[in-house]
């Protein structure tokens, strides 16, 4: 599937069973490393029937290219439960060449994308609705809104400047408080 040619607000439409939340889904997982369903549990989007599974998604950046691919990969637990081991790789796309973009570790590479695509919460908040988390955005409440949008926005640094100035306030009063307990007489 290919947005290049779209703008503004994209809605996709079709009857049951065609895979409208499949998509949205597979982009949730590749992007974010969740299930759209069950945000816990990624062994969820392995297909019950397989041991892995994995998805590629080529985004733009300011004119820049990158491939994101992850795979989970389903294992069983001693106790006999199921987890999952997820890989994740970035690479820079310059021409028809894919450049390495990871971290060290995959707590890197997740920073690498952050970087690139911005906030979890806030671009699924703003800008992407899975089925099951479509109310997300009013649902959080009024702080939450605000911080998603503050920091959709660049203005999360005034929570820190508030901060700061309440912190400062606070210690105002306190040095007014010792003055006026003062006898000047």
């Amino acid at each position: 599937v290919s947005f290049d040619e779209t703008s503004g607000i994209i809605g996709v439409f079709g009857p049951n069973g065609v895979g409208k939340s499949s998509f949205v889904g597979a982009l949730s997982y590749v992007l974010f490393n969740e299930a759209d369903r069950d945000r816990a549990k990624n062994a969820m989007v392995i297909n019950r029937d397989s041991d892995s599974c994995n998805a590629r998604a080529i985004i733009d950046v300011d004119g820049e290219s990158y491939a994101i691919e992850r795979l989970t990969t389903r294992t069983v637990k001693r106790d006999g439960s199921d987890a999952s081991q997820t890989h994740l790789n970035v690479f820079h796309v310059v021409g028809d060449e894919a450049i390495d973009a990871c971290g060290e570790q995959r707590s890197d590479t997740e920073r690498i994308l952050r970087g690139l695509i911005g906030d979890p919460d806030v671009c699924k908040a703003t800008s992407i609705a899975t089925q099951g988390n479509i109310t997300r955005f009013i649902d959080d409440g009024p702080g939450a809104r605000r911080s998603a949008l503050s920091r959709t926005l660049g203005l999360a640094y005034l929570d820190d400047v508030h901060k700061i100035l309440v912190d400062s306030v606070a210690l105002r009063r306190v040095e007014l408080r010792s003055l006026l307990s003062v006898d000047y007489d």
